[in-house]
């Protein structure tokens, strides 16, 4: 990753949205477990994880960021 901080500005891009979706996935994690930790039954804890997204503000604010799978993304 220092590489990329230190390289030309596509690189230093690739490393912003490399730390985006970084962040992106830890933030998925803690809701994931929240909502484990709240219910035992699978039909409880996704409704609870839906509503813990839907609450999250920062989750709904992704402006445009890359995913891994994004085919555009080379």
């Amino acid at each position: 990753m220092d590489t990329l901080h230190r390289g030309t500005a596509e690189m230093k891009r690739q490393a912003e949205s490399l730390r985006l979706q970084r962040q992106f996935v830890e933030d998925l994690k803690v809701l994931m477990q929240e909502a484990k930790n709240k219910h035992s039954r699978r039909d409880l804890r996704q409704s609870a994880l839906c509503t813990l997204l839907s609450n999250a503000r920062h989750m709904k604010e992704l402006r445009g960021l890359h995913l891994p799978l994004d085919p555009s993304v080379r």
